[in-house]
């Protein structure tokens, strides 16, 4: 048997300090799914707590209001968000790695997504 290397679901949403009542009904509904055909006593994998928090929860629309099976929940947002700002900052071209110190309130003379990912220091 492989064991995975990830930490399960539960302890990556723990460890982002999502409420305890939301680890539970994503852990309750995963557990209603694998129905004892699937161990899950060691807690749920990242990617499968990933699409039942998407499906339980689902995305933000205001602070403190979600939207069931819209998009993906907090926990996989954050790590897709996260993932993306680590590529910007990795990349020597990107207006992060350009200058450290940038904030949104600075601006960098676009107006839209794709002249963000395209912007140039000049």
């Amino acid at each position: 048997m492989i064991t995975a290397l990830l930490a399960c679901g539960e302890n990556i949403a723990s460890a982002l300090q999502r409420p305890a009542s939301e680890i539970d009904n994503v852990s309750d509904s995963t557990q209603s799914i694998a129905s004892g055909a699937v161990d899950l006593s060691n807690g749920t994998p990242l990617w499968f707590y990933i699409l039942r928090e998407a499906a339980e929860i689902g995305r933000e629309t205001k602070p403190g209001e979600f939207e069931p099976g819209e998009g993906l929940g907090p926990v996989g947002a954050r790590i897709v968000a996260e993932t993306i700002m680590g590529l910007i900052e990795l990349d020597s071209r990107s207006y992060i790695a350009e200058n450290r110190n940038w904030s949104p309130a600075q601006g960098i003379g676009v107006s839209n997504l794709g002249g963000m990912l395209t912007y140039q220091a000049s």
